[in-house]
């Protein structure tokens, strides 16, 4: 789902996604609003600065509550719903009411909740993850960056020598504790992504994918499919 403003982004967003086959069923135009528009700028692959508005149409107008989706679930074959950590970024109390709801309704369908971890800064903007499941209910998988985990109490960073494999998968198996599995990922060197998948179904592995020449840019989202197809949750 997502939300759009009635300006030409959200028309360029939108004819995007049908052109891709996709229904577009999810998505809002909020007339009157701009589309919240992201800079980002790479450097050499190495760093990424990100500019947003502040005051953003897609948290005001909010395409995922549950009212908005009922129908559009009810109709499909829905395995899982990936929850993007930016919905509660400002802990806005009527944010964190509609997730509640959210998640309460999946749950009632067996719709496993999966969380990504954005941003990366997840515990500082947003706080730890014991706080957001006692205001909002249960989270089936976490998926982060390793730094990310390491920051809420999963895992610890890899000693002077110690094989980065390792750290990674002990902090997967510390995030995976009670849950349906958990992901850490990280970037080793220039030219190597690595996740560690820990599931109930997958069992233990580590994923590695080359870093392509233009960039490491969605390679993490590439890598959270195959973890999620590991997982079981992806077919």
């Amino acid at each position: 789902t997502a939300t759009v403003g009635g300006d030409w982004a959200g028309e360029l967003l939108s004819r995007s996604l049908r052109d891709r086959g996709f229904s577009g069923d999810g998505v809002i135009r909020a007339v009157g609003d701009h589309t919240d528009v992201v800079a980002a700028a790479n450097f050499n692959g190495r760093a990424r600065l990100m500019v947003w508005p502040e005051d953003k149409v897609s948290h005001r107008v909010r395409a995922w509550q549950w009212r908005r989706i009922a129908g559009m679930v009810a109709s499909r074959d829905v395995r899982f719903a990936w929850v993007s950590g930016y919905l509660l970024e400002d802990r806005d109390p009527s944010v964190i009411e509609a997730v509640r709801e959210l998640f309460a309704n999946l749950r009632k369908r067996d719709i496993a909740v999966v969380l990504d971890l954005v941003p990366h800064n997840f515990a500082a903007r947003i706080g730890d993850l014991r706080w957001l499941e006692r205001e909002a209910g249960p989270i089936d998988v976490v998926v982060g960056e390793f730094a990310t985990l390491v920051d809420l109490g999963f895992g610890q960073r890899p000693a002077p020598g110690e094989d980065v494999r390792s750290a990674l998968m002990s902090c997967a198996q510390s995030a995976a504790s009670g849950r349906v599995g958990a992901v850490a990922q990280q970037r080793t060197g220039d030219d190597v992504y690595l996740e560690a998948v820990v599931g109930q179904t997958a069992g233990e592995r580590i994923i590695s994918r080359p870093v392509p020449a233009s960039g490491p840019r969605g390679i993490g989202d590439v890598l959270a499919v195959q973890a999620l197809k590991a997982l079981g949750l992806v077919s």
